[in-house]
């Protein structure tokens, strides 16, 4: 048990010695799991370029030599198999109530790192009351510089260039680890506020400067981890944002000034911070010729920016990468002033840059009063971010079917695109049935943007279903419906605005002028999967979702059985959270 204990000089620089050595133990061993994880992506890069199920040399002539390669392929696909599912099983959501945990790889990760954590926290620290509570600190100091490294919005971050980690699981991974620091840090705020309320010292302590400075990290650090919740995060994107940054950026020199021991990790972080904020300033570009505009018959903002025929874009920008935009000046406070969009064009075919957002309230709704006036505007575009290995994943891939819901549709449908150009230029050919594509929008008119860019073929592996307000829902569709509704769907973020109304539905049903497929209502998941994986079971099959999470999540439990039967399914759900 710990206590109050009398060290002398020596003593007590032995005790640094230690608090400085555990929390550089912290810091470096992050790189154990990173590490691993480049180790795995260099070993399936390898895989896939240098070795296939089809890259088998000719059955050999020896029944011994061929029964021993038979026995270990098959003692290879048991493991692969193992692994598949138990990656499955980490993708799952941990659900307390009607509270979205995280992911459960990501639960697993933060309490393994937690508990290595909590060890370095207290291994070689004796009785020593005051060590322990040190370590805490130093340990909850340690972890920042890597933080802040998760969080890192720049083409240039090395977890996305060098691990080949996706900017969503970056933004789980900075969650989990966030509140690990914020539970170490609590626990040094605590164990100090016990002793100076023993000690009756404690009204003396709150007047001195690097007291006041902890507490102020640690308000800090609380404001952050609140406002990061769901049911903040929707309720005012821009409040959450506008904090966070603030918050961020004060609890540097708080912590420097609160104590000098974690310094070295602070000029680790501050060097982070920086590099951040140059790079994302040098990847803004300001364009002049931007058109803005309402859809007819929708609440849909149609950004479009041309981009000229020698211009890096069409090179640059892969399908379903997302920018931040924002409007011109006050270069220091973009970073607060900017929104997520996602490019919904091929640069490359389309000569333009193409975003939409559903018209709400703060700055989409400044841009659309800028669309009333029916003129050119400059727009500021910091970007793009986002994986560039969609379309090659894909190609990999015997059979796709795309979801979008809502809005969702704006990631799904470059993707799509490219996917029908790369597998035949000409519409109908066999290639292309193996792709399809389920749209659920709430408006025939929301619908028609997609129209418009895809051209001739796009129309062919589309089915729209149209949800808008008229008609009521039968008894047998209520139990697939259920991936529209639901109180806690406002966490995917604010271009998804639009879900509460996805199960009324209209009478539409066949083909239309523009040579739509529409149906009224939403649709048949099972059936729709069953269909997917009823062709060859040998084949890999993907699954691309962007939409409410309650579509994901249902699409996900259908999909489910299969993985488990041994399928080999890509199951890719992007959702616009922050």
């Amino acid at each position: 048990m710990w206590k109050l204990v009398d060290l002398t000089d020596e003593q007590k620089h032995l005790r640094r010695q230690k608090l400085d050595a555990y929390g550089q133990l912290a810091q470096f061993s992050a790189l154990v799991p990173l590490l691993v994880v480049l180790l795995f992506s260099l070993v399936t890069y390898s895989k896939r370029k240098f070795w296939s199920d089809n890259d088998i040399l000719e059955p050999p002539s020896s029944p011994y030599i061929k029964h021993r390669r038979t026995g270990l392929r098959a003692k290879a696909r048991t493991v692969e198999i193992s692994w598949r599912r138990f990656v499955w099983w980490c993708g799952g959501e941990v659900r307390v109530g009607r509270w979205a945990m995280g992911r459960k790889g990501d639960v697993l990760g933060g309490v393994a790192w937690g508990l290595w954590l909590a060890y370095l926290s207290v291994v070689e620290t004796g009785d020593d009351y005051f060590h322990l509570t040190k370590r805490l600190g130093a340990i909850a100091g340690s972890q920042l510089p890597l933080q802040y490294l998760l969080a890192m919005k720049t083409p240039y971050s090395p977890m996305t260039s060098i691990f080949r980690l996706r900017p969503s699981g970056l933004l789980d991974i900075h969650q989990t680890l966030g509140r690990l620091i914020a539970i170490f840090m609590y626990a040094h705020a605590a164990l100090y506020l016990n002793f100076y309320i023993q000690s009756s010292i404690l009204i003396s302590k709150l007047t001195q400067f690097y007291i006041v400075c902890g507490v102020l990290g640690v308000l800090s650090f609380t404001a952050i981890n609140i406002t990061s919740m769901t049911i903040f995060r929707t309720y005012s994107y821009k409040s959450f944002y506008t904090i966070h940054v603030i918050c961020a950026s004060a609890l540097l020199p708080l912590l420097y000034f609160h104590v000098h021991h974690i310094r070295v990790y602070l000029y680790e972080t501050l060097a982070i911070y920086l590099f951040s904020n140059a790079t994302r300033f040098f990847a803004t570009k300001t364009y002049h010729n931007a058109t803005i505009r309402l859809l007819p018959g929708t609440t849909l903002l149609d950004i479009s920016i041309p981009v000229p025929a020698s211009g890096k874009e069409k090179s640059t920008w892969q399908p379903a990468q997302h920018a931040y935009l924002s409007l011109p000046g006050y270069p220091l406070l973009r970073n607060i002033r900017s929104n997520p969009f996602t490019n919904a064009s091929l640069p490359a075919s389309d000569s333009r840059l193409h975003f939409l957002a559903r018209v709400l309230s703060g700055r989409t709704a400044r841009l659309a009063a800028q669309a009333s006036t029916g003129s050119s505007m400059s727009v500021s575009i910091e970007g793009p971010y986002g994986t560039s290995s969609h379309a090659d994943e894909l190609l990999r891939c015997g059979r796709v079917l795309f979801v979008a819901g809502g809005v969702g549709a704006t990631f799904v449908v470059p993707l799509y695109r490219q996917l029908l150009g790369d597998l035949s230029p000409s519409p109908g050919s066999e290639r292309r049935q193996k792709v399809k594509f389920l749209w659920v929008a709430k408006k025939r008119e929301e619908v028609l943007w997609a129209v418009e860019d895809g051209g001739k073929g796009f129309v062919e592996r589309l089915q729209v279903y149209v949800t808008g307000p008229g008609m009521t829902v039968d008894a047998g569709a209520r139990e697939e419906a259920q991936f529209v509704i639901g109180g806690e769907e406002r966490e995917d973020g604010i271009e998804l605005e639009e879900r509460k109304n996805l199960l009324e539905e209209q009478d539409v049903d066949g083909k239309d002028a523009e040579g739509l497929h529409v149906s009224s209502g939403r649709p048949d998941l099972r059936k729709e999967v069953e269909e997917l994986f009823s062709h060859g079971s040998e084949e890999r099959v993907a699954v691309v979702v962007c939409g409410p999470k309650s579509l994901a999540r249902s699409l996900r439990d259908r999909v489910s059985p299969y993985v488990h039967k041994g399928r080999d399914v890509m199951f890719w759900e992007e959702s616009f959270g922050v």
